[in-house]
């Protein structure tokens, strides 16, 4: 998707924004805290439907405006396609919560309303910023993040996948406190290790295939910049992918 039109309403440090743009490169230039990577952000919300740098999504409403009777932030961006026109809208509302705003999402695809899943990739991004370096040195949980938001635009069945382990976690888990609770018994557990190995093996392979592709690519490129250097990326899992 070419975004030729956004428009932002109560983001950020945004009241309201709306922006033309044309073909060709962007450039945004402005003082510090003037809102340019707030802006950037709000594409790479439209893009993954999760924000870069909000623990929760009621962090991503303008601050000013939590103390109306319904505070909602608003992100639309207007662009074509190879298959037409394409709208996308995402709206956050927050209510009030025990400790603090609690904020629901929705997004509509032309003016339809959509499951957020359904609406990843529909515009696809590449977001890079100076936290990018601490791939890295960071946790392997921020690997994981990196590749989970990558994959989440190009495979829908990665994204369907890795909603459904995280929903079947949960009821494991839920399932083995109720077993310790004397509630429920221990031969409900397989029918829900067979559902997280079947999207676990699935997320496994489209990482490992990811990487692959990148390790390809990025040795490519490295090779002409660092002539004489091995640039490599290797996976590893603690799943042994031939019991999968």
């Amino acid at each position: 998707m070419r975004i030729h039109r956004l428009h932002l309403t109560d983001y950020r440090n945004f009241a309201h924004l709306d922006i033309n743009l044309r073909d060709g490169v962007s450039i945004f230039v402005g003082d510090n805290a003037q809102g340019k990577s707030n802006l950037l952000e709000a594409v790479y919300l439209l893009a993954t439907m999760r924000g870069l740098r909000a623990e929760t999504d009621a962090q991503l409403i303008r601050r000013e405006s939590l103390d109306g009777a319904l505070p909602a932030a608003r992100v639309v961006a207007e662009g074509e396609t190879r298959e037409g026109p394409l709208k996308l809208e995402v709206t956050i509302v927050a209510r009030p919560g025990p400790q603090g705003p609690i904020a629901t999402k929705t997004v509509k695809v032309n003016g339809v309303p959509r499951r957020l899943s359904d609406a990843v990739g529909r515009l696809t991004a590449v977001l890079f910023s100076a936290e990018d370096l601490e791939l890295i040195t960071s946790s392997p949980s921020g690997r994981r993040r990196f590749l989970d938001v990558m994959l989440a635009q190009v495979d829908p069945q990665y994204s369907a996948a890795r909603s459904r382990f995280e929903r079947v976690l949960l009821q494991r888990n839920h399932l083995l406190k109720r077993i310790r609770e004397g509630q429920a018994r221990p031969d409900e557990l397989p029918f829900w290790d067979g559902e997280l190995c079947r999207d676990g093996g699935l997320i496994f392979q489209r990482r490992a295939a990811a990487l692959r592709q990148i390790a390809a690519i990025g040795g490519e490129v490295h090779g002409h910049l660092a002539p004489g250097d091995v640039f490599g990326v290797h996976y590893q899992p603690r799943l042994d992918g031939e019991r999968l």
